[in-house]
């Protein structure tokens, strides 16, 4: 179908908006330009949805990986959770004026991602042996370094006395906010907008946290859109569900039933986020970095 000149125009706004609002490390400054065309225009109708949605898919998570040495990368995820506090200030008092929008759901979305990021920097910095792994950012500035440790130890502190004194249990705890923000969209988003692909991450999270009931039942309701985001890593559920018992709603009720459809089910998450991996190499090519730079 050919597009109209109009509309390739639009697209080609949207991208370059998009783009704009692009950074490897601060968020929150760049995303100005589409805070201020969220709060000027309707949540539901127009373009509004799309660019949010662009903006969560092409912005929203990088990968960071270690150089040859920590303080980049810890720095820099510090720096991203700090911006996180704006961002989660924004996305609650919108969500709060447009309740049950399709703007308000590619914010969810949103929040989903800095819920996952929040926990990748943390990890980060729980994990990292001050004077064993940041022997630059002492050498460069006493002054930071005492801070980080000052602020790794309140950290682990406040974990231990929290019972999240490990990875698995800190795991753990993020994954249930990541639950009650995605099982949120699916109580709020209009006529069931972007409601497959909440399911698929709700379904993800039970499947890699070992709860295999949990995860079918987050998956069968799904119906396959070509509009979502998950659309080829959902139809491939539905083919490798219904391959191993004989519908797409139907019960595994053996364990050779349960191991030939795990392996087709991790293969299907490994590769949904590989594409992610190759979307993020591309991604942060486009703007001169790798994902050892920052």
């Amino acid at each position: 179908m050919r597009v109209s000149r109009s509309r390739r125009g639009s697209i080609r706004a949207l991208q370059t908006l998009i783009d704009r609002s692009w950074s490897r490390r601060d968020r929150w400054t760049p995303f100005q330009e589409i805070l201020r065309l969220a709060d000027a225009h309707d949540a539901n109708a127009g373009k509004l949805p799309a660019l949010l949605h662009e903006y969560e898919a092409q912005n929203g998570l990088q990968p960071y990986v270690d150089a040859s040495i920590r303080d980049p990368r810890l720095w820099t995820e510090l720096g991203l959770a700090a911006d996180h506090v704006e961002f989660i200030g924004f996305i609650s008092r919108y969500a709060a004026e447009h309740p049950s929008t399709r703007a308000t759901t590619e914010l969810l979305f949103l929040l989903d991602k800095i819920a996952q990021a929040s926990f990748d920097a943390l990890v980060t910095l729980v994990d990292t042996i001050p004077g064993a792994q940041l022997e630059w950012t002492r050498e460069a500035n006493g002054d930071a370094f005492a801070f980080i440790v000052d602020v790794r130890r309140h950290y682990l502190s406040v974990l231990r006395r929290k019972g999240l004194d490990s990875t698995d249990a800190l795991a753990a705890f993020y994954d249930r906010a990541r639950l009650d923000i995605l099982t949120g969209i699916l109580r709020t988003t209009p006529r069931g907008y972007r409601a497959n692909d909440a399911r698929f991450l709700i379904g993800s999270i039970h499947w890699r946290g070992g709860h295999v009931g949990d995860a079918l039942r987050a998956w069968r309701p799904m119906t396959i859109d070509p509009e979502d985001a998950y659309a080829a890593s959902i139809a491939r559920l539905h083919g490798a569900i219904a391959a191993e018992t004989g519908s797409d709603r139907g019960n595994v009720d053996s364990s050779e039933t349960v191991r030939r459809l795990a392996q087709q089910i991790n293969a299907i998450l490994r590769a949904e986020h590989g594409r992610w991996i190759m979307f993020s190499l591309d991604r942060l090519h486009q703007f001169g970095f790798r994902f050892d730079t920052f």
